[in-house]
Order: structure tokens, then C-alpha cells, then sequence
């Protein structure tokens, strides 16, 4: 446990003796990892459904954040429900969402953007209002030099958006390329998974 100074509230062998409701008191407001702390994988990790209960029995906010640009919010509120918590959608925070609220608040001019990533990520993009162009439409698509120098990128793409894609492929790569170097050099939006 680390306090704003970046300094151990507790020893190691302090925080075996500490009692959980000591730790719990000091702070109105709990964020968690979901997978290697809530979950592992396919399987639930019961102490921490044991934690979030009581933290919700005792009146303390809690909030679930993931990298994981997969899934949809309302699939990783399902798979908590699932593990014995009853979140709320709101409690959610995916690399997904908070990549499409950045791009609707920081970038308002931003309508289309090219997607590498997967369908959760599409999902929150479509949500805030913007429309997705690539993503698994480009799956099987291939690439050689010949097309590579007849390609026309699409002058209504404002951002590129790029995410975790199982099927990430070289034309995506040289899409997403063209459309950073031809059309737009700084349109090109990352977020870690």
C-alpha cells in the first residue's frame, strides 16, 4: 500500500498484522485490475469477490479498470456479475471507452476514424458517435506491391485507432500507413492493447 508521497504505508510484515478494516478506512474509493486480480484468466479469483463485497458493504466506491480493448464494458460487467460483484456499467473503465471519450473531448473534429483493434473497441468508438471504418472488414485482406501502389486512402478517415487485433494483417498496416503519411501526418491515435 503506497500513500501520495510514494512511501509504504506498511511494512511487509506490518501488513500482516494490519487489520483489513484499518487499510479499508483510510480511502473512500478502490480501483481494480480485473484480470490477474479479480480473474486469472477463465478462472475467478474468490478473495477478491470476498474484498469487493465488503468494500461495497461498507459504503466504499469501488471501480474496475482494464488495457484489455477486446471486450465490450457491458461483457467485462457480465463476467464480474459472474464472479460474485454486481456492477454497475459505470464502475467499468476499458482502454476502450476511455480511448473513445479522449477523442470525442480532445479531438471534437475527429467523425471517422480507421480501426486496427477488435470489436469491443469498435463498439465504444460507435458509441460515443463516430463512425468505424476497417477493422474486421480488412481481416482477409492481403496485399502486394502492386495494390500497396494503387492504394487510395480514404480522404473521409480523420484518426487512425489502433488496438489489440488477433488479426492484424499487412494491409492494415499499410492502410493505416497510407492514411498517416498521404492524408493526415498527425492523425495517427495510440493506446497501449
Amino acid at each position: 500500500m503506497i500513500n501520495q508521497e510514494n512511501k509504504s504505508l506498511f511494512s511487509d510484515s506490518e501488513m500482516k498484522k494490519v487489520p483489513f478494516s484499518q487499510i479499508v478506512d483510510k480511502y473512500s474509493t478502490y480501483f481494480f485490475d480485473c484480470d490477474g486480480v479479480i480473474w486469472k484468466g477463465l478462472n475467478y479469483l474468490p478473495a477478491a469477490f470476498k474484498a469487493l463485497n465488503k468494500l461495497k458493504e461498507l459504503n466504499k466506491n469501488v471501480f474496475f479498470i482494464t488495457n484489455f480493448s477486446a471486450a465490450k464494458r457491458v461483457e467485462i460487467q457480465q463476467k464480474i456479475k459472474a464472479g460474485g460483484f454486481d456492477a454497475d456499467i459505470s464502475q467499468i473503465y476499458t482502454s476502450s471507452i476511455l480511448t473513445a471519450k479522449i477523442i470525442k473531448t480532445y479531438h471534437p473534429d475527429v467523425k471517422t476514424v480507421y480501426l486496427i483493434g477488435s470489436a469491443g473497441l469498435k463498439y465504444e468508438l460507435e458509441q460515443v458517435g463516430l463512425k468505424v471504418v476497417g477493422g474486421d472488414e480488412d481481416n482477409n485482406k492481403t496485399i502486394s506491391k502492386e495494390t500497396f501502389d494503387d492504394m487510395i486512402p480514404d480522404p473521409q478517415v480523420d484518426a487512425v485507432v489502433v488496438g489489440i487485433d488477433c488479426n492484424y494483417n499487412y494491409y492494415k498496416l499499410c492502410y493505416a500507413s497510407v492514411l498517416t503519411l498521404w492524408v493526415h501526418p498527425s492523425i495517427f491515435i495510440k493506446y497501449k492493447n
